[in-house]
């Protein structure tokens, strides 16, 4: 009997508190096209394309501009570089309003908390700014970070 009254008493406030429609969240970005008027520049630094030199952003602009980030892991998808590239951008361009994202970068054999564990996995990053060559630093662990790639957008506004 007390159980009933505790809820009799309790269950028009708790139903009056729930929202009346269900509002949609937010998930991961969608990719989306990147028009033809836009261009994508690289503001890598010019020797990356040597084997087993990685480069990343540094901790600061990381921590000032980073919007986003997602990690495949090995065997998760069979697409290239180009398309994994590709795919990275399209997921900036995509975010939030439009020219909120303008940045991306993407690497390889990134070292990723996961479960209490570390696993390594490609890594696309999402910023709110241009990226610059004074933006970039060597990793802290030799071998990580391996086939970077960085894409500035810029779209007319």
């Amino acid at each position: 009997m007390y159980t009933l009254l505790t809820l009799a008493t309790f269950l028009p406030l708790i139903v009056s508190s729930l929202p009346t429609s269900i509002i949609k969240r937010a998930g991961a970005p969608i990719p989306q096209p990147i028009p033809a008027n836009c261009t994508v520049t690289s503001p890598y630094p010019d020797n990356v394309s040597k084997p087993g030199l990685g480069f990343q952003p540094t901790t600061s602009f990381v921590s000032d501009h980073s919007l986003y980030q997602y990690v495949t892991y090995p065997g998760e998808n069979n697409l290239s570089e180009e398309e994994l590239e590709t795919q990275c951008l399209e997921t900036c361009y995509g975010y939030g309003n439009k020219g909120q994202c303008i940045s991306t970068f993407l690497a390889e054999n990134v070292t990723v908390p996961e479960y209490g564990t570390q696993i390594t996995g490609t890594v696309c990053q999402l910023f709110s700014k241009h990226l610059h060559k004074k933006d970039f630093m060597s990793p802290a662990t030799p071998g990580t970070y391996q086939y970077p790639k960085a894409g500035d957008i810029y779209c007319p506004k």
